[in-house]
């Protein structure tokens, strides 16, 4: 029996992933860890064939050795210091990890790609560990040519957060990376705003935020030009008299096949929120690199969102579990949203 470990698996985005990865195979052992294991004996009993554990990022060598065989780690805690990522790739196993950003990442990459391990590394510091890129990957797919992508997450104030991104929100750094003219640049997050309109004609004031989504997007699409930026107020959930949603807004703008030039607009609405699509994605990349879709092994070394994941699967899981996803495509050489957008066909 394959043994998965959960660091911080008790939490609200490791619960969600907890569940997620149970949903596609009964037949492993789930081991719910993290400082205080009491927390996570609902959700053991709740999975079945689970149980808590101890567990200290800070002293993630000798907890490692405690627990024995592991196949997989998923870490929903911030890892200071890489120690229980390189720790895992040291014995082989496999490690998911989401707290990172385009400004922390060089340490880790050079240790993980001088490491002879086989096991693979997921970095899915992105946002929602990735649904943005996975969503903004396939709809850029629909243009021959990629000149622009723009990213924005709208976060609703009432959603509910747990603490490691409430942690994030405090230590975000005050530069965000962006592809700008096919260069790569940092931006001032308080100095740089922008809008975004829904097509029911709510704005939203953002701010560009540092994740991993833009270097992911621009490499898998060739754009440009991407940046991202995130939003705060009142969710589409909640504008429907419903309970707070997360939403990701995408535009990718370029050329078509036939020669005409377009701009395509992608909403997402989570309905169960950003703790849920975070725990979600994290899960399928828990079910890809145990094999358990039976599409393969993965590849040794770093991996990220849009390599480990296939996009239109990833999309397809989102609709089945109440995701509301929306495309538009604007009329040729719309350059603003008053040109008018038209449901796409």
């Amino acid at each position: 029996m394959m043994r998965v470990l959960f660091v911080g698996g008790y939490g609200l985005v490791g619960s969600h992933a907890v569940r997620t990865l149970r949903s596609f195979s009964k037949d492993l052992e789930i081991l719910i860890a993290g400082r205080r294991p009491e927390m996570g004996e609902a959700l053991a009993m709740e999975v079945g064939s689970a149980r808590t554990a101890f567990f200290d990022s800070e002293d993630a060598s000798t907890c490692l050795d405690d627990l024995g065989s592991i196949d997989l780690v998923v870490s929903t805690v911030s890892d200071l210091g890489d120690k229980l990522a390189l720790f895992a790739m040291q014995r082989g196993i496999s490690h998911i990890g989401i707290a990172r950003t385009s400004q922390d990442i060089a340490p880790f990459l050079m240790a993980a790609s001088q490491s002879d391990s086989q096991a693979s590394a997921a970095v899915f510091g992105h946002w929602q560990a990735g649904a943005m890129t996975l969503a903004a990957v396939d709809l850029a797919r629909s243009l021959a040519v990629v000149d622009a992508v723009r990213l924005t997450a709208i976060f609703d104030p009432l959603d509910a957060v747990g603490p490691l991104a409430r942690e994030d929100v405090k230590t975000f750094p005050d530069r965000a990376i962006v592809r700008a003219d096919g260069e790569w640049a940092y931006v001032d997050r308080t100095s740089n705003a922008s809008e975004v309109e829904f097509p029911d004609g709510i704005r939203f004031h953002c701010r560009p935020m540092d994740v991993l989504d833009v270097p992911s997007v621009a490499l898998a699409t060739g754009a440009r030009d991407v940046s991202f930026a995130i939003g705060v107020g009142a969710s589409l959930g909640r504008r429907r008299g419903s309970s707070p949603s997360h939403e990701l807004h995408i535009e990718a703008s370029g050329t078509q096949s036939d020669g005409s030039l377009a701009r395509l607009v992608r909403i997402l609405s989570a309905p169960r929120g950003q703790g849920w699509l975070t725990g979600h994605t994290v899960g399928h990349a828990a079910c890809r690199l145990l094999d358990l879709d039976g599409h393969g092994p993965s590849p040794s070394g770093p991996v990220w969102p849009e390599t480990l994941l296939d996009c239109a699967r990833f999309l397809q899981s989102l609709r089945a579990a109440g995701v509301e996803i929306q495309d538009f495509v604007f009329p040729k050489n719309a350059q603003d949203h008053d040109a008018g957008c038209l449901p796409r066909k």
